[in-house]
């Protein structure tokens, strides 16, 4: 099989570097590797140039989009039948590729397949040093188990519309969530699915919410022998306030897109976003806090646009009904 790597990128020449390498040390190379290109100037891809050149099998396009147009500009351009995406901060293992064509290969009806993702700066966070005391630890995971929120997990979405990302599992496993810094799916999936381009910002969650779709109509499966790391790299990152805001407003717009709207998930989803307040202000982040307020603000208004479109069309159909 074919495979089209693809990579979107935005201001990291040095972490897309060492990505790069670490495709071509692959045990099974892919036939072709995308690059879409964001990056606000020339010059922080210069010294990329020669080594594009080099390697022809690396198609790169400047375009300036956000992340789900910029994976949609990349599926367009491959030709793969397996089109893998990774992020430029990822460093692969040898056999990484091999794993994931494994997964495709020995069982029927797979649509997307994720690898073991190790986070990388996991040790260096002052967050996860408190919680690695297992009292904390386990105040922390009844806090998240209360009010419905993210957590690292078995691989399903909570209620609420929140991933559990899959962590610590040794067997390949059916899940329904994957991260988007390594994901690979067969062409004939995403030529039905695509990325959605209403998400906003960097677009935080879309990979939560194609993985959805396709979870319920093909197999999501998740590998550990297909082994990556993700550096997390501090480059051309937004800022705290605005990921927050970033990631209430696509919380809500996944929620409401995808997931049920029986009392009980409407109730799960409310209590998250109260939880999502409370880890602010336990954390003393400000700026976190401002974000999720400022991410409801907008929530509201929309709610109330919605809701005057309804009225508004209601009150047209009544007229016209006693024209008739």
């Amino acid at each position: 099989m074919k495979v089209s790597i693809i990579i979107c990128t935005k201001d990291r020449p040095l972490d897309l570097m060492i990505c790069l390498k670490s495709i071509f040390a692959q045990s099974v190379k892919p036939g072709e590797i995308i690059i879409i290109d964001s990056s606000n100037s020339e010059e922080k891809i210069n010294h990329l140039k020669e080594f594009i050149r080099e390697n022809k099998i690396i198609k790169h396009y400047a375009v300036k989009a956000g992340l789900t147009r910029a994976r949609n500009i990349g599926i367009e351009k491959s030709i793969g039948e397996i089109i893998i995406f990774l992020d430029d901060d990822v460093i692969l293992d040898d056999d990484y590729v091999n794993h994931i064509l494994k997964i495709f290969d020995a069982y029927e009806n797979v649509g997307l397949v994720t690898g073991n993702m190790i986070q990388a700066d996991m040790a260096t966070r002052t967050f996860s040093k408190l919680i690695n005391n297992s009292f904390i630890k386990e105040i922390r995971n009844v806090f998240f188990f209360l009010f419905f929120l993210h957590r690292y997990g078995n691989g399903y979405f909570l209620p609420s519309g929140l991933p559990r990302y899959i962590a610590c599992e040794k067997k390949i496993k059916m899940i329904e969530c994957v991260q988007g810094a390594n994901m690979a799916f067969r062409r004939n999936v995403l030529d039905e699915f695509h990325f959605d381009e209403h998400f906003k910002g960097y677009s935080f969650m879309e990979d939560c919410d194609i993985s959805y779709r396709v979870s319920r109509k093909y197999k999501v499966i998740f590998t550990p022998f297909a082994e990556l790391i993700h550096k997390i790299s501090p480059v051309s990152r937004d800022s705290e306030r605005y990921r927050a805001e970033m990631l209430l407003e696509n919380h809500f717009y996944l929620f409401q897109k995808n997931f049920p709207q029986t009392l009980l998930k409407r109730f799960a989803f409310w209590i998250s976003i109260i939880g999502l307040f409370l880890m602010a202000t336990l954390r003393l982040s400000s700026n976190e806090f401002r974000g999720y307020f400022c991410a409801c603000i907008e929530i509201f208004k929309k709610k109330r646009k919605n809701k005057h479109k309804i009225i508004c069309h209601v009150e047209t159909m009544v007229v016209e009904g006693e024209k008739v």
